[in-house]
């Protein structure tokens, strides 16, 4: 009488690692993907608000600058995306040869010596933009931490040089305090 033994052959013999492996791949690369989405969102703010800011900056008058920054196709397309903008608050620095700067905040106009010609001239106008903004996270929670499962709340500033340093021919005045 003969005793069969069953032989051991190696068929399946790899799945368990392979299945630990693939489960931790898997949270592995869900991990990275769902944690790169506010990097990635906040670039993407980041990037609008400079552009809406070179746009405002090449207005005819400072005073228009501000529809131009109100009326910006960017703020829809963010708001699509889970950016949502807030308030911005705008303003004009002028800086001098000297290192020396003014700020003028927006609806006030630029005195006489830091206009083109004047005491403090030749200046630099920086059209300065602070844009708060919340970035949406995939995963959201009541008490979660910000940016990861909570709303992250950031303070984008963007800076371009002012265009236009004319005079209006009709009222006599620059431009820039229009």
């Amino acid at each position: 009488m003969r005793i069969r033994r069953r032989h051991r052959n190696n068929k399946g013999y790899n799945l368990p690692e392979f299945a630990a492996t693939f489960i931790g791949f898997t949270l592995l690369v869900l991990s990275f993907a769902f944690g790169s989405i506010v990097p990635f969102r906040l670039m993407m703010a980041n990037s609008m608000v400079t552009s809406m800011v070179r746009r405002a900056a090449m207005a005819e008058k400072r005073s228009l600058s501000w529809d131009v920054l109100s009326q910006d196709p960017c703020v829809d397309f963010a708001s699509r995306y889970g950016i949502e903008f807030g308030e911005s608050h705008v303003a004009l620095v002028c800086i001098n040869k000297a290192g020396t700067s003014l700020t003028v905040p927006s609806g006030s106009r630029v005195p006489k010596d830091w206009l083109p010609g004047g005491k403090c001239s030749p200046c630099t106008y920086l059209l300065q933009v602070n844009q708060p903004a919340t970035i949406q996270t995939l995963i959201k929670t009541d008490n979660g931490v910000p940016g990861l499962t909570a709303p992250l709340k950031v303070n984008l500033i963007a800076t371009s040089c002012w265009e236009n340093l004319g005079c209006d021919p009709n009222t006599k005045d620059f431009f820039i305090n229009e």
